[in-house]
């Protein structure tokens, strides 16, 4: 028989019985999760009584921490201390930090953690969920194309080269330097 509150019977002195303690049980984000029995049993144990005896299963309170990241893979959110299944014991004091993918920035935390440090600490006394937002950043692309001015290169002809250099990306680039490597024979006029 498996229950959540107390259970009393009587058996017959001397007789074994079987006690077990379902572990973890719960719903919606918090559970119970047995500590042990109170006679150093495990989980699912025989028991032969000779008087009247309490066995008491104890357990501890645990709650989901579910984190969420916005938009999709704009970064990651790291727990301390770690738990393999999101779930915390009550009283858990833990400490999320965000870290932003490539091309993103963080903005902000919202749900059960709010404001725009990169670490912020969550009370584990109940379910929480939080989200990390992030934010995509602009950047530039720069293209550069490069053309002579004949198809052939003949010694002692002038030759001159054009240089288009384009942005492609939303963002202004900033100042960027252009370096044509010549080959020895060759020098650089103007």
């Amino acid at each position: 028989r498996s229950t959540l509150f107390p259970y009393t019977t009587l058996f017959r002195s001397g007789a074994s019985h079987s006690v077990i303690a379902p572990s973890p049980q719960g719903v919606n984000g918090t559970r119970q999760v047995l500590l042990g029995w109170s006679d150093g049993g495990a989980q699912s144990h025989n028991v032969t009584p000779e008087q009247t005896r309490i066995y008491t299963a104890n357990y501890v309170t645990q709650y989901l921490l579910t984190s969420q990241i916005t938009p999709a893979g704009g970064g990651s959110v790291g727990a301390s201390p770690t738990s393999a299944d999101g779930y915390y014991s009550a009283g858990t004091v833990v400490q999320l930090t965000e870290t932003p993918a490539t091309s993103y920035v963080f903005g902000s935390w919202l749900g059960d953690a709010s404001g725009t440090a990169s670490a912020v600490s969550v009370s584990m006394s109940q379910p929480r969920s939080v989200t990390a937002q992030f934010s995509g950043i602009a950047t530039a692309d720069i293209a550069v194309a490069m053309s002579s001015s004949v198809s052939q290169i003949n010694s002692g002809k002038p030759l001159a080269f054009t240089v288009t250099v384009t942005n492609l990306g939303p963002a202004a680039s900033g100042s960027m330097t252009l370096i044509v490597n010549l080959p020895a024979a060759y020098s650089f006029v103007s």
